[in-house]
């Protein structure tokens, strides 16, 4: 299958970096089943002899299998799918000249077989609880949906490690339709998308500008199925690829903070500046993530959507707000008119650089600005106003479709103008203070950050 030259890793040259005094870190593998007895594995399993239950009370006879069946609730997680597919390639050995290898050179990662039932989230909790309670540092989570679980969140949230998390398959913008648990705003969530041989996102994979961290390899890749070789793809097999490295840099920092684990994967891979459908922009690189963390060059560019700040002014004397993204069009408005006209109030939120325009209009007739980020919307006010009461300015300011700060929108019959803001706090007072004429509460207009 042809590809895009070095759209790839880096694994194998990561290797010549990578050192084998580094510790032994566990990832655990919440899916269904690992075929543990496998040659690529069996050397690679978690050491389950002396083990926990999902409370913390100690197991009599340890945990033989290298982990645990929340779907059964025995020690025997064994089945030879989905999961050992993400655990080779996490953890496929690699030095001895058969099969696949997977992410560490020196066999480092260890793989904990957590069985769970899809459908049962007691039994995904109680697997997340046996993880945090044996040790891991990692966590896959090649799986997700759409039901939110602020339990479920709660627990990830108390893990002190990396949880790994699926965007999904279903090419769909988890900014405007969550998967959970990749979707939750979890300071230990990295959540993947699926890229192709030409570091494309794949057509399947879910994405989000807000909501998606990171890419990584998720077609033509080979892991262990059913006994055998089989060429996969999906998010859950990218997934896997960032468990790994995130463990390989566990594995030569064990005392990081998440946030330091976090951040150095996220900001060290290869960047793709036209690649705006995730947050970071960026493609999974072992090498690079390992060698900033080895030489603590970790680069200070943030990883969240370029933004910059929306500034609002109130006029007395026009009874209406006014905001602009222009720092040039501020400073003449504050230098040009006096506060009776136009009062600076700061910056009322910020904006991205690029995304869904809002757009602008400005009434001679009634002295203020009217924006909306409905396309239909806005030819209907060109094709039905003259310029003298909705004159089209263009595009004021570029927003996300979905995101977590909603901007609420009046309208005063009174003053014939519109009233925006993102305080919640704002907005319940303008409704519970003031009657329907003076300022009516038309929903949300847009999102912002």
């Amino acid at each position: 299958i042809l590809g895009t030259l070095d759209a790839d890793i880096d694994a194998d040259e990561m290797w010549d970096i990578e050192s084998f005094a580094s510790t032994e870190t566990i990832v655990a593998v919440i899916d269904d089943g690992v075929d543990y007895n496998h040659s690529d594995l069996i050397n690679n399993m978690w050491d389950g002899s002396s083990c926990v239950d999902d409370s913390g009370n100690p197991i009599i006879g340890g945990c033989p299998n290298h982990g645990w069946d929340y779907q059964n609730n025995d020690n025997d997680p064994y089945f030879n799918e989905h999961g050992t597919f993400v655990s080779s390639i996490i953890a496929s050995q690699s030095d001895n000249s058969s099969g696949i290898a997977g992410i560490s050179r020196y066999n480092k990662i260890k793989v904990m077989a957590i069985k769970f039932d899809f459908e049962d989230t007691f039994s995904e909790l109680r697997a997340i609880d046996f993880a945090i309670n044996n040790g891991a540092k990692v966590i896959n989570a090649s799986y997700g949906g759409d039901g939110y679980s602020q339990i479920e969140k709660n627990l990830i949230e108390s893990f002190n490690g990396i949880f790994v998390a699926a965007s999904g398959n279903l090419s769909d913008n988890n900014d405007a339709y969550p998967q959970y648990p990749c979707s939750y705003n979890s300071a230990n969530i990295i959540c993947v998308a699926s890229s192709d041989q030409n570091d494309n996102l794949s057509d399947f994979s879910n994405y989000g500008p807000t909501t998606v961290d990171i890419m990584a390899p998720g077609e033509n890749m080979i892991g262990v199925y059913l006994g055998t070789y089989y060429i996969g793809a999906g998010t859950s097999i990218a997934t896997p690829l960032v468990a790994g490295t995130t463990a390989l840099l566990y594995a030569h920092d064990p005392g990081a903070s998440i946030n330091k684990i976090r951040e150095t994967l996220l900001k060290s891979s290869d960047h793709f500046s036209d690649n705006t459908t995730i947050a970071c922009g960026r493609r999974l690189n072992t090498k690079k993530s390992l060698n900033s963390l080895i030489f603590n060059e970790i680069p200070f560019e943030s990883c969240a959507p370029s933004t910059k700040p929306i500034y609002r002014f109130w006029s007395d004397q026009n009874q209406g707000h006014f905001y602009t993204s222009s720092e040039e069009e501020k400073n003449m408005v504050i230098n040009n008119y006096d506060d009776y006209i136009w009062r600076y109030e700061g910056v009322a939120f910020n904006s991205l650089i690029s995304g869904k325009p809002v757009y602008r209009f400005w009434s001679d007739k009634n002295q203020h600005h009217f924006y909306t980020a409905n396309e239909e919307e806005r030819n209907t006010v060109i094709n039905n106003y003259d310029d003298y009461i909705w004159r089209y300015e263009g595009i004021a300011y570029y927003l996300p479709e979905i995101s977590a700060k909603p901007i609420y929108r009046f309208w005063s019959d009174q003053n014939q103008s519109h009233f925006y803001t993102a305080s919640e706090e704002e907005r319940n007072n303008v409704i519970n203070n003031y009657d329907d004429y003076i300022w009516r509460y038309e929903g949300v207009a847009f999102y912002a950050y």
